[in-house]
This record gives C-alpha cells, sequence and structure tokens, in this order.
C-alpha cells in the first residue's frame, strides 16, 4: 500500500482510501463470485411492488409503484370484492383490501411509474 497524506479534506486522498477499502473488501475469494447468477433471478421474481392503500370515508386508494414499467405492460384484475391482482408481463401481485368495494366503479390512472386506483366503498 502506497503512503498518502492524511488530510481529510483532500478529495483524492478519500478516494484512494475508498479504492483501497474496496480492494481490501473484494479480494481473490470474492473475486469468483458472480453478481448475476441464475440463483438471485428467482429472488427478483418474488420481489413485491411497493403498495400503499389508503382508507377514505367513502372510497379506498391503492396506490402501486411500479418503476420501468410502461402503461401499456399493466393489466388490473379483480378478484373477488375486496382483492385486486396487478400483473406487468410475467409478474403478479395480489392485493388485499381492508373493506369491501365496488369494483365496477373504480377508477385507475398510471403516471410516472405509480398505479393509482380509487375504488368506492359498498353501500
Amino acid at each position: 500500500m502506497t503512503t498518502r497524506h492524511d488530510d481529510p479534506f483532500d478529495f483524492w486522498d478519500l478516494l484512494h482510501q475508498i479504492f483501497d477499502t474496496f480492494d481490501e473488501m473484494f479480494n481473490e475469494e470474492t473475486d469468483s463470485l458472480k453478481i448475476d447468477n441464475p440463483g438471485n433471478e428467482q429472488e427478483e421474481e418474488q420481489e413485491e411492488w411497493f403498495v400503499d392503500i389508503f382508507e377514505e370515508p367513502n372510497q379506498i386508494e391503492v396506490a402501486v409503484s411500479l418503476p420501468c414499467v410502461q402503461k401499456e405492460a399493466v393489466d388490473l384484475f379483480a378478484i373477488s370484492s375486496n382483492e385486486l391482482e396487478i400483473k406487468v408481463n410475467l409478474k403478479s401481485q395480489r392485493i388485499k383490501l381492508p373493506k369491501d368495494v365496488d369494483i365496477d366503479s373504480a377508477t385507475a390512472h398510471f403516471n410516472n411509474g405509480i398505479l393509482d386506483i380509487i375504488i368506492p366503498l359498498v353501500d
């Protein structure tokens, strides 16, 4: 390892320290590990989307974060009066709602990777 001055405000010194730390962390033992190994694909498929459910007096709003997804790739299905299913290509996720809703009166909007679903509650 080379000797450097230890000025905490020297950007280049800090950068070299970071590189040295990475060199120590990723030595020859870990060089053989692959980041894109096939075993990780299954974990990615099981990963769920971020879902927020807002219960209001007359309706339920569901907001789903679908980053890097085009509107045309999204399909939305009613499984029951209190459960939805979202499908994007081969991946799907079911969302259980806290109350029964009037699924026939639901509206959905997709903008900037956020699927916003508004569903009136059953009277």
